[in-house]
């Protein structure tokens, strides 16, 4: 296959992910936002974190939630636990992957706050155990991520959502879920502001 036939395939891809997204993801991007909306109202914060290369777009998330994402008002409280590198590296060194991060939302989360996860369909043991920790306490959980993420599926509670992207190639779902996440920062600007137009 030619290279230029392999970035035509990636932008066929990411065309059809983004109509299947645009037919099945609007209702559960909706619902999130105004979960997300009502943890704030409420004086909670959200915590962010994703495995692998899903901790960049947990740090877009937090980034638009803390910056001016397209209007000029106050930061958001919003926290990527997923961002210090210096902290893993001592979590790693002292605790097991699994506790990666566990351990901060154990210390820095409480009822009313909100975790969202961005994940793949590896079923990672560390954001496994963040929706345990945040359960634990007392936690809402939105993650954002693979339409096959079997364990992590599984450890949900009934009060928490969940946005299956589409996507096959690797790719199309870190640009599907970066999607979600940029709506999701608008959507919640808008229920907090109103319109920027």
């Amino acid at each position: 296959m030619e290279l230029q036939d392999l970035a035509i395939a990636h932008f066929h891809d990411h065309l059809g992910a983004s109509a299947e997204a645009a037919e099945i993801l609007p209702s559960h991007v909706a619902m999130a936002a105004e979960l997300l909306f009502a943890c704030l109202v409420n004086d909670g914060k959200i915590l962010i974190c994703g495995d692998g290369h899903h901790s960049a777009n947990a740090s877009h998330l937090c980034n638009a939630l803390m910056s001016r994402h397209g209007q000029d008002r106050p930061a958001l409280p919003a926290i990527h636990i997923g961002a210090n590198s210096n902290l893993l590296g001592t979590l790693l060194h002292q605790n097991s992957n699994q506790e990666l991060f566990a351990r901060q939302i154990a210390s820095l989360g409480q009822s009313g706050d909100v975790l969202v996860v961005l994940a793949g369909p590896q079923d990672s043991s560390s954001v496994v155990q963040a929706v345990q920790a945040a359960h634990a306490e007392g936690m809402q959980v939105v993650v954002i991520g693979s339409q096959h993420m079997q364990q992590l599926d599984a450890v949900l509670a009934p009060d928490d959502m969940t946005i299956h992207v589409p996507g096959e190639r690797f790719a199309t779902l870190l640009q599907q879920q970066l999607m979600v996440v940029l709506m999701l920062s608008d959507l919640i600007d808008y229920l907090l502001f109103g319109s920027n137009e």
